[in-house]
């Protein structure tokens, strides 16, 4: 069934309400009969089947809720244009939880301040469209791009990776394993990589140094890659039936 961000009722047991820009949507961008099947998420890990009856859903069927999960976050050097949203959609598919662009050293794209609410609004658009095509249980946030050192300090408690090509042969896919963290942080850098002070500073933070494989990728398959095997080491799960925290 085709999965729709939408608001959940309090009462998911009753009908309720199509927003007015979905119904819209409904109608006449994707031209779905009345009675179709959905299931409508709210992105905070609750879903629920319905059935789209012009202005209201009808639940057909239990509300369901995800397991809890490990956290993976991406920072990652901003890339150009097209190559930045393509990272955006395929990350959100891959389980991203938080996606945030920086501003380093070697990065061509620099975003003026000025319009980083506009550019975050588009980036979390297609982050909304990519997490109804896949189906995925929360809708990852987008942030604002940050400088590398307001990103690291703002971490926390997490197990931190920088994707390095040229570094010691770790592999995340056996870290994660290993270590089954409860927060995991990914650094990737830009085309051309992190700059040496860059380096410098993610050591410092504690990041350890791992490697995707023996090829050398790009900037947006390595954050690609990087979550798939994150969210491969962890094993992901969905449950149904559980307590109703919506009313």
């Amino acid at each position: 069934m085709r999965q729709l961000y939408h608001p959940l009722p309090a009462n998911p047991a009753q009908p309720f309400a199509v927003a007015s820009v979905v119904r819209h949507r409904l109608e006449r961008v994707l031209r779905l009969p009345q009675g179709a099947r959905l299931v409508v998420a709210d992105g905070s890990g609750w879903r629920l089947p319905v059935r789209w009856h012009l202005d209201h859903f009808e639940p057909d069927g239990p509300l369901q809720s995800c397991r809890e999960r490990p956290w993976v976050e991406l920072g990652i050097g901003l890339v150009k244009g097209d190559r930045w949203e393509w990272l955006v959609e395929k990350c959100v598919e891959a389980g991203v939880d938080r996606l945030v662009p920086l501003q380093l050293d070697h990065c061509v794209v620099r975003v003026d301040p000025a319009r980083a609410n506009d550019k975050v609004q588009r980036w979390q658009a297609v982050a909304i469209e990519a997490f109804e095509q896949c189906g995925r249980d929360r809708l990852p946030q987008i942030l604002p791009p940050a400088k590398l050192d307001t990103w690291l300090d703002a971490l926390g408690d997490v197990t931190l990776c920088a994707c390095d090509e040229t570094g010691p042969p770790t592999s995340l896919l056996h870290l994660v394993q290993d270590r089954h963290p409860a927060r995991l942080a990914l650094l990737v850098g830009p085309e051309g990589g992190l700059a040496a002070a860059e380096q410098a500073r993610a050591r410092t933070a504690g990041a350890v140094a791992v490697t995707l494989g023996p090829h050398v990728l790009r900037a947006e398959t390595a954050a690609m890659i990087a979550v798939a095997i994150a969210r491969a080491a962890f094993h992901d799960g969905f449950a149904i039936d559980p307590p109703n925290p919506l009313g």
